[in-house]
This record gives structure tokens, sequence and C-alpha cells, in this order.
């Protein structure tokens, strides 16, 4: 398989701008003979060293013909690449340009045209083309202005034109892909096995967002700026996709082995990770805590921080004496003294105690949406340490964000440690506490109404164990049918496996929100990479644990910590309307919609494309991971490969490249499986589909922001179209801002 490699201009790679670096604008076409007109949003990008990329989209769609199959279903009209020439003749000015990639050509070509610089600024270009239907050469005549690039671009990292282009090890003639940034644009188009993939973005301005957004993008492929400049407000979302094919039939660990070495075997992970546990609070977002102060009473907020941190400590003296005192004391002693300690502890916690169910505030803002989703369901579950105070902040902003009424329910807390000796039962021995019953038997309730369409469960922290247990109980109950109403979202899941059962075609056609692969339509979980919780849970679970049932798509945060629900997930992903600067996040801008049906980031990012404080978590292009999947396929032909061969004393089996690595060795097994074995690639087929996409083009949990549903009239179809549009505005270049 051929290596992709990057080169770059023949000056520098970071190049000074002069005159021949260009951002030019198409106003019209006219053929000769004929009336001018602009049926296009076409602008070319030129670097110093005369590389070139030219994307012209559709304004509105065109027949799809068979000599021109790479229109995206008549969409784009045309984009190439490749280099320009130009020369002087007798005082005309004739330019060449080489196409060495061609969205409507495989072989290279090129075309010719007279360059005519008017008064008014503009350039008249006269010329010849090759007509693509009647391979007629007409003449014709092309009007173009120059664009300013972008204005508060402040540090000079960000003064740039890069050039990046690539090619193939064994034939250093063959190009496969060109992207070019100049200032506040930028243009891709790449050409390989995956297909054809082009981009365009623009730098933004307003008086809310500072922000690259991608306004045109073609294409199922990766991304053609990923070793260019960054321009996304991205590259630390990570995300992996859902298991796929045979991966998805695997067991959960669980059933594999004995409770009591499950126990000891996941208490010495947990240990491992208690380097991370100061990053559970950090970073400290005193903001967010006034917020909450001014809607709850501030004594309960002190009191219950306080009620937490007492527990907490007694606990930790408690697990102390454990041993001395079961040693040393007569047994009918020790209980006693056991038993005493635990009302203690009860009668400590019981302030922060309050009735198991509880229902969101129902301000007049989101009243009348709720009103309208009434025939839908939505729960919450706590997580560790959560009083009944904190619940109740958490499903108020919960219920402010999507509009809905939430019910919540109460995974009540007796101190940090408790809740931790809690999540290890329920994880290795399947222990239900009084808070799982009550949660499964609301859940039960819902889903068996017929008067509900769709029961939406968002779950955090230890909550995230109390869905996945759920889950597997009313599957034992439950029709598909009535299964598939359910959606389940988690954040900072210390869950070690999530169930999801293969849909019947049956179930499917009958479910609501049928699905083509699961009975459950959609589970997302949401992480961040440095919180403690999840690396012991869904992280360690997905990375770890190669044959462990877990579906749903995983999107983490790489190098965040923290593990509040609010201030380190519910802000950072969905930022309260309270901050002025996102209140289009959840509403949209006039003016300023994408093909997403919302406005895009609000926010800038740093000189290396990094998220900044506030910037749209939802516009990110996300990192897809390239290892796990691939380590999932290639353990599930390893357990093909003992099926069939019989015993893994098998030197075949042992042997085999997928065995190793199954077993986290870093072997690459391109070439199948011998012996008549078909590859498996369901995971592979995901993981390629997501390159190049954003957290909004993959995730549907933020298009219930504000009230809306996914079911609305062309919301979805809107964030599944292929490319977005928007003609850049060029009041907000100014070319005094960069010097060439």
């Amino acid at each position: 398989m051929d290596r992709l490699v990057v080169k770059r201009d023949r000056a520098p790679p970071i190049l000074t701008m002069t005159p021949s670096a260009s951002v030019s604008r198409r106003k019209h076409y006219r053929p000769v003979p004929g009336e001018p007109s602009e049926p296009t949003s076409t602008i070319v990008l030129t670097s110093q060293g005369g590389y070139y990329v030219d994307v012209r989209v559709n304004k509105t769609p065109q027949a799809q013909t068979s000599s021109s199959p790479n229109t995206f279903d008549g969409q784009l009209q045309w984009a190439f690449a490749g280099i320009k020439e130009s020369s002087n003749r007798e005082g005309q000015t004739i330019s060449t340009w080489h196409h060495w990639i061609d969205s409507l050509s495989d072989e290279p070509v090129e075309d010719k045209g007279e360059m005519i610089d008017l008064e008014d600024g503009n350039t008249l270009e006269k010329g010849e083309s090759v007509d693509q239907e009647t391979g007629e050469v007409k003449r014709y005549e092309e009007l173009w202005e120059e664009l300013h690039w972008s204005k508060g671009m402040e540090r000079d990292d960000e003064r740039l034109c890069h050039v990046m282009v690539k090619q193939t090890d064994n034939d250093p003639g063959a190009i496969s892909g060109m992207a070019i940034r100049i200032g506040g644009y930028a243009q891709g188009i790449l050409k390989d096995r995956q297909g054809l993939t082009i981009e365009r973005w623009e730098w933004v301005e307003d008086e809310d967002a500072r922000v690259w957004q991608r306004t045109v993008r073609f294409g199922d492929g990766q991304q053609p700026f990923s070793h260019a400049y960054p321009l996304s407000p991205m590259a630390n979302i990570k995300y992996i996709p859902p298991q796929m094919g045979p991966v998805s039939k695997y067991s959960i660990r669980a059933l594999r082995s004995g409770p009591l070495w499950l126990l000891l075997k996941d208490a010495g992970i947990l240990v491992t990770f208690l380097p991370y546990l100061p990053l559970v609070f950090l970073p400290l977002n005193f903001k967010a805590k006034g917020e909450k102060q001014a809607s709850a009473s501030s004594f309960k907020f002190v009191r219950d921080i306080a009620i937490q941190g007492v527990l907490t400590v007694l606990e930790v003296i408690l697990l102390v004496l454990f041993i001395p005192a079961l040693i040393s004391l007569p047994g009918i002693l020790f209980c006693a003294s056991a038993l005493l300690c635990i009302l203690i502890l009860r009668l400590i916690a019981s302030p922060t105690q309050g009735p198991r169910i509880v229902y969101s505030a129902d301000p007049t803002s989101t009243s009348h949406t709720a009103d309208q989703n009434s025939h839908e369901r939505w729960l919450f579950i706590n997580g560790i340490g959560t009083a009944s105070s904190g619940l109740q902040a958490n499903i108020d902003r919960l219920s402010h964000l999507f509009g809905r009424q939430v019910l919540g329910i109460h995974n009540q807390s007796y101190g940090i440690i408790v809740d931790v000796v809690e999540c290890l039962l329920q994880r290795c021995m399947d222990y239900k506490t009084l808070d799982v019953r009550v949660a499964c038997e609301v859940v039960k309730e819902c889903l068996v109404d017929e008067e509900v369409k769709k029961v939406v469960l968002v779950a955090h922290s230890q909550g995230g164990i109390i869905a996945s247990m759920i889950v597997d109980a009313l599957f034992m109950e439950l029709s598909g049918s009535q299964m598939g109403k359910l959606e389940i979202y988690t954040f900072g899941s210390a869950a070690s496996h999530f169930h999801n059962s293969p849909a019947s075609s049956l179930d499917a056609s009958s479910s609501p929100c049928p699905s083509p692969s699961n009975t459950i339509p959609h589970i997302e979980h949401y992480a961040n990479e440095y919180d403690m919780v999840p690396r012991w849970g869904i992280l360690y679970a997905i990375s770890k644990l190669l044959n462990n049932r877990y579906a749903g798509k995983v999107f983490i945060r790489e190098g965040a910590s923290g593990h509040m629900f609010v201030d380190h997930y519910l802000d950072p992903i969905f930022p309260s309307s309270k901050n002025p600067n996102s209140k289009a996040v959840a509403k949209g801008k006039k003016g300023q919609a994408n093909g997403n049906g919302v406005a895009n980031g609000q926010r800038v990012t740093n000189g290396n494309g990094h998220l900044e404080e506030g910037l749209s978590y939802l516009d990110a292009i996300v990192a897809v991971d390239e290892t796990i999947p691939l380590k999932r396929q290639n353990s599930a032909r390893l357990k093909l490969l003992v099926s069939k061969k019989g015993s893994m004393n098998s030197g075949v089996v042992h042997n085999h490249p997928a065995a190793a690595l199954a077993n986290g060795n870093d072997v690459v097994d391109d070439d199948g499986i011998a012996d008549g074995f078909e590859p498996i690639g369901g995971d592979l087929l995901m993981q390629r589909a997501a390159r190049g996409k954003t957290v909004r083009e993959l995730s549907r949990l933020w298009l219930y922001l504000g009230g809306r549903s996914p079911e609305e009239p062309g919301l979805q179809d809107a964030r599944d179209r292929r490319f977005m549009i928007r003609e850049a505005r060029p009041e907000q270049r100014n070319l005094a801002d960069f010097v060439e």
C-alpha cells in the first residue's frame, strides 16, 4: 500500500507573502457569444510558487451526467489543482494552469488564458476550454476579483501561506492531493483510493465569533488539511467509532471471569489511576460555581461539600482500621461495630439525601418546547458524590439546554469511598442497589407506555454503570420495538461494558427510530482524557478490553481533565446561554447558519488549532482513532480462527498476525486472513466514514438543543449533507493586515 508523504512549496514551508500569492473569486462567467452570469461559488488560491487550488460549487444543483460522475449529485461543478505558469508575450500576459488533480478527469490536462488587468482592479480572463459533454473547443470570458485576506489574526505565526502536496512514494510524479491556506482562506482536494474529497475553509469574524469555518465539503475521505496548517478548532477531539459486525457480538467480561478475581483485578486497575485523582476537580470553574450558587442556596452548596469531605475522611479512617479490627475484635463485637459505623455514616449523609425521583424546574423559557415534545421522556442518573441539591442543579441545566422537562433519579451518596465500593460491586458482581432498582423500573415504565415514542437517558459517572445494568436487565424483559425507543448519552462513564443487541428486521421496522444494526438506535459517550473515572471505566474498556462489548460512539476530549457534570462536560460541549458568546450555538445566528442548520464555532482557536476556552466543541473536526478499530477487527479475526482451528494451542492461531495485534503488539495484517478467511471490515468502514467530519456531523445529542428534535423537517438532512456553502463577506478582509 502506498504511503502518502507531504511535500511543500518549493519555497520554505512558511512562506513570506509576495504579490504572486492571491485569493481570487470569480464574479461572472460568459460563454462567447453569450451573456455573463455566475451560477457557482468559485474561489482560487494561488501560492507564491504558482501552486493553486480551484474549487467551483454550483449554487443550484445541476443534473449529473455519465461523463462527469464526480459532481456529488450535481452540487460540485469542478475542482482541480496543480501549478500555474505565466509569461508575457508582446504585452499580453498568458497563464497556463496544469491540472495535476482534476475532479472530472484522471489524466493530466492544462488550459490557457489571457489575463487582462482592468482599471477597477479586477482581472478579465479570456481563453478557450473543451466542453466536457461534446468535446468541442469553446471560447469564454471570466471576470475575477482579488479578495483581501482575513483581519484579526494578530499573531505572526498566523500570517502565513501554507502549501501541501501529497504524492506516493512509488511514483513521485503521481500527485494525489493538494491543500493551500492563504491568510483567512484555505482549500484542499484529495483524490485517492477512498475517492474524491474537497474542502474550503474561511476565517469568520463578527461580534461573537472569531473562528475557522468550513464552508464546503464533498466526499467521505480524510481531511485534505490533516498534514497542513491545522484549520479546524480541533485536533484534540478523538473519535472512536461504534463496534460493528462480529465485534458487536462480543459478550461482556463479567460473563467470562470469576467475580472475586474480577473484583480484585478491577480494584488493582483503579489503584493505578489514583495519580489522576486531583484532576477530577480541575480545572476549577468559579464562575460556574457562582451561577449554581445563585440558582440554589449557597448554604446548601457549602454544606453538601463539607458533608462529603467529612464522610470521605471518616471512611478512609475506617478503611485503614478494617483489617486490624477484623483480626482483633470478637465476631459479634466486630459486626456490632460495623453496624454502628454504617448508622453513623448514614446519619451524617442524611442532610444530602432527598426524594429518589425529582423533576426539573419548568421555567417559562422552556415550557412551550416541553409541551411540543410531550411524547418524549428525558431521564438523568447522577454520579458519585452527588447530593440532592446537586441533582436538582444538574437536571435544571439539562432542561434549560434541551427545552424538556427532565426527571432525575437520585443515585444517593454516602461518601466517595462507599460510592467507589458500590461501583466495584456493580461492575464485577452485578450488585443492584435500591437506586438501580428504582431507575430500572422508571425506565421500564416509560418504554412500555404506548403514548411515549422516545426515552432519552442521560447518565454521568456511576450513572453510566447504572445505565448499563438497566440495559442488561431490560433486554431480558422488553421487546426489541420497546427497546428501540431508548437513546443513551453518557458523560465520564465508569461503566466497564455497554450492551446493545443486534436488531432483527422485524424489530427495526416497528421501532419509531429504526436502526439497521442495533436495537437501541443511538448511544453516545463523552469523556475527558485525564478524568480518572472514565479512564478506569469507558476508556480502559474500549482501549484494553478488545473482546468486550461496549456499544456506542465515543468522543474523547484529549488533554482535558475534570469530572464535574456541568463544569467539565456540559459547559465545554454546550456552553450555557447565559454566556452571550454562546447563544448562537443553540439557536443559530441569522445570516450565519451553515448547512447544519446552526451557527458554526463561536470562538477563536490558538495557533495550533486546539480548543480554547468556550470554543465550540461541536464544530471540532475529530481525530479518528486509527488503531482501536483495527485491533478490534483483528481480535475478531483471532476469535474466528480459534473457532475454525478448534484449539488455542494451535500454532496457526498463536503465530497469526491477528493474535499479535490483539495482544497489543504493533503488527498490521494487510492481506486478510489466510486459509480462506475473509477480512472483517465493519469497524474500519465506520472509521473511514468518520474522517474529516466534525463532532456535529457525527453526534446526535446536539440536535435536541433549544427544544429542537432530530426528526424536525430539514434538520437531520442538513446535518447529513456532504457539503456546506456560505458566500464570503469581502468587507471582513483587510489586505493591510498582511505583509507580502
